[in-house]
């Protein structure tokens, strides 16, 4: 007999079925695979009608998750069964947990996995306690309102435990049961079509004296609403309807207070429904996303080499990202902003959480590191780089020439920009002096050409708003301004040669770019290039210190330093003979 079942509800999954099939058979040890196809108009389950080692049930219509998942578990031979969705990935040692987990916990009667989502962030839904009105409202409320945090059924922001750990319910996406408590408890309640299944599921396995079990070390990649065809508004009536339903199956109260409870519920889902339909466009929940998911796959599961890009959504990092494609290298980028930032078919955004709170789901195959976030911020990876091998790798990372042109202000005041950029330059040399790979320390001098740039699209910005183009007469310190695209093809050159290259040490070196200028000049050239008509407003040294300061009233403009007359009559080039020896490199003039 198989040991475990698995078993996938498939609706118009498009290519999330066929890797996710496909990942379950990499696994150690294959086990019986079922598919269940609910009348898919995609045909994206037809592919398996020749699989000999695969049981394809099709259905003929959408009948629902439940009723599907008791059909696949009725022709199961396993002792085990895992309901799987096909938008789950379960990573390398995950199954085989799981069932490890159900042969040394014979009172447990099911267990879930630890659900991420595709940017390693932990997932609603992988750990809850029983819906109750507060808590639902709580979760209406807050799926409405995301920056709420108010009490709800998921146990998301409770800290992450170390070892399997009771709860009331776990993520159906990724879930397995011991055979015989699914027929013991009459498998689902196939009055739910679409969502709460798992909770009543679970609720009735705890009520018939089993244990239901959280698996924090059993990751799996989950992306939540794979199927093409359904828009988000009717997902959102199906779990508004599920949760009326699971609350009023299990209500110990009257009916009078019963229905009272249902009304304010009505009311709290039609305002959710109504601001959704209001803030969210309609449409599929995969937005495109299937068309990359073969490398996903191999990426998460450590089979993809990638380069790692800390802060990629940065000036370069957008620059940098598509110049490593082109190359034919996969790229990584760590960032904290909800939306991609970067749109390349081999670039994969990520949550620092997948590197921090939630490590244990990381497999990432990295064959190099480029640093473009603020420095200081890398010792909160220190764990993770270790754990990865991050040490046999080539690190580039950047701090800025503010450490050699501000140091005077360094004081007892550790939160100092030029504090912390010491900070964290004086940890990577402390964390890569025993590296077995090359570091190099990059200090760029100012950088232009991206939309993240303060300094060259603030005078953009005044210029725009103001339609005034300030001279400054005494601004005549020089610079040398470096583009952001040049800094990313240099960064391609230092990885090729680095990659590989048994050397080890580390190396500091200032980079700027093709042409020296003063800083008047390069406010003349800036204000030119926006295209609009604009009045010269000549500012001397007296005058320029109250302009600032009606500039820093302005809300959305970012503010100025207090010293910058000061730092606008200083030179600041510096000696780029160290970069060049790196890697050869080309920078253009000055043309924002």
């Amino acid at each position: 007999m198989e040991k475990v079942s698995v078993i996938f509800v498939n609706y118009n999954s498009g290519r999330f079925l066929a890797e996710s099939v496909l990942n379950l058979k990499s696994l150690s040890d294959e086990p019986e695979i079922i598919v269940i196809d609910n009348g898919s108009s995609d045909k994206s389950a037809d592919y398996l009608r020749a699989d000999s080692n695969v049981n394809l049930i099709c259905v003929g219509e959408n009948v629902g998750f439940g009723s599907a998942a008791n059909i696949g578990a009725r022709i199961a031979a396993g002792k085990y069964l895992l309901f799987l969705n096909p938008d789950a990935f379960p990573l390398p040692g995950t199954v085989a947990k799981m069932a490890s987990h159900l042969d040394l916990a014979p009172g447990c009667g099911a267990c879930g996995a630890f659900i991420v989502d595709f940017q390693g962030r932990e997932q609603n839904g992988g750990r809850r306690c029983d819906p109750n009105l507060v808590r639902s409202l709580g979760k209406v409320a807050s799926s409405t309102f995301s920056s709420l945090r108010l009490p709800t059924f998921d146990l998301t922001l409770d800290p992450l435990p170390t070892l399997p750990t009771p709860v009331d319910a776990v993520s159906g996406s990724c879930m397995m049961v011991r055979a015989k408590v699914h027929h013991q408890i009459g498998g689902f309640d196939e009055a739910f079509f679409l969502h709460f299944e798992d909770l009543d599921y679970c609720r009735r396995t705890r009520d018939a004296g089993w244990v239901v079990d959280f698996l924090p070390t059993a990751p799996t990649f989950h992306y939540q609403g794979g199927s093409v065809g359904i828009s988000r508004a009717i997902m959102a009536i199906h779990k508004q309807t599920s949760l009326r339903r699971y609350l009023r199956k299990f209500s110990r109260s009257t009916p009078i207070v019963l229905n009272l409870q249902m009304s304010i519920l009505w009311i709290f889902e039609r305002v959710g429904l109504l601001m959704f339909r209001i803030g969210q466009r309609m449409g599929s929940e995969t937005d495109g996303v299937t068309s990359g998911i073969a490398q996903f796959r191999r990426l998460i599961c450590g089979d993809q080499p990638v380069v790692l890009i800390m802060g990629g959504r940065s000036e370069i990092g957008a620059s940098l990202c598509g110049r490593l494609n082109a190359a034919g290298l996969a790229v990584v980028s760590v960032s904290r902003c909800k939306t991609r930032g970067v749109d390349f078919p081999r670039t994969s955004v990520v949550h620092p959480d997948l590197f921090k709170r939630n490590l244990v789901a990381n497999r990432l195959n990295i064959i190099g590191i480029v640093s473009l976030c603020p420095i200081w911020e890398l010792q909160a990876y220190e764990q993770s780089f270790a754990t990865l091998g991050c040490d046999r790798i080539p690190w580039i990372v950047f701090s800025s020439t503010s450490i050699l042109t501000r140091e005077s202000e360094i004081s007892g005041d550790s939160s100092g920009t030029v504090a912390r950029l010491k900070f964290g330059e004086e940890w990577l040399m402390g964390q890569r002096r025993l590296s077995g790979s090359r570091t190099l320390l990059v200090r760029p001098t100012v950088i232009y050409g991206g939309k993240y740039n303060n300094n060259i699209n603030l005078i953009k910005q005044i210029g725009r708003y103001t339609r005034l183009s300030p001279r400054l007469n005494f601004a005549l310190g020089s610079r040398c301004p470096v583009h952001a695209d040049d800094l990313a093809e240099w960064i391609v050159a230092l990885l090729q040669i680095y990659t590989g290259d048994r050397n080890a040490g580390m190396t500091t070196a200032e980079v700027q770019g093709g042409e020296v200028l003063t800083f008047r000049e390069m406010v003349s050239r800036t204000s030119r290039s926006s295209g609009l008509t604009t009045r010269a407003m000549s500012l001397s040294r007296n005058i320029f210190p109250i302009a600032l300061f009606l500039v820093g009233l302005i809300p959305f403009l970012p503010k100025l330093p207090p010293k910058l007359v000061e730092r606008l009559e200083r030179d600041f080039v510096f000696d780029n003979r160290e970069a060049q020896a790196q890697a050869p490199m080309s920078m253009r003039c000055f043309h924002p």
